[in-house]
């Protein structure tokens, strides 16, 4: 049997960047909350949490990487405040909930300290890097909301079309024909 992979279109869904980075934080804050937050972890819980974190900084990377491509490529506008907002709480999350809980956990005694050390240093350079990807989605945000200018199409000096369409044929028209079985 051959397996058949479907190639990954350019213009995958955008709208899905959002829930993918929210959803690669779900379980490290499943495990946070258990038993109300307020239990022991043991190091090896600890290190699953940390390479939890790792992983979902690698994934926050390569979407907000993605959704500069679609940036670039274009998208409506509303659609892009929309997906603005959406990743930006994401993000904001991670940075306000999600790191500094880990971090407080793995700032304890369960680890070896040279460990303990390093692993801070990686979790604190994910969230550095959360707070680039936040600061960005918040400038993006202030130039959303900016107010276009208006554009005079007269200053242009080019000639103002003269409003003869004789020679046009109207939509429906054309329709029509199409619907009979004819040609353009």
């Amino acid at each position: 049997m051959r397996l058949q992979v479907r190639k990954v279109s350019k213009t995958m869904a955008v709208e899905l960047f959002p829930e993918m980075a929210e959803n690669v934080f779900r379980p490290v804050l499943e495990r946070l909350e258990q038993n109300g937050g307020a239990r022991e972890f043991s190091p090896p819980e600890i290190r699953d949490l940390l390479s939890a974190c790792g992983i979902a900084a690698t994934v926050l990377e390569r979407t907000f990487a993605a959704y500069r491509v679609i940036l670039r490529r274009g998208v409506e506008k509303e659609k892009l405040r929309g997906l603005q907002e959406q990743f930006l709480n994401v993000i904001e999350s991670a940075i306000g909930r999600t790191y500094p809980a880990v971090r407080r956990i793995a700032a304890g005694e369960a680890l070896p300290a040279p460990e303990r050390g390093s692993e801070l240093e990686a979790l604190d350079s994910y969230a550095q890097q959360a707070r680039a990807i936040a600061e960005e989605l918040k400038n993006l945000k202030s130039w959303l909301e900016l107010s276009r200018p208006k554009i005079d199409v007269s200053a242009w000096g080019a000639p103002i079309a003269h409003g003869d369409y004789g020679n046009y044929e109207d939509s429906d028209d054309i329709e029509a024909r199409l619907r009979a079985g004819g040609d353009f």
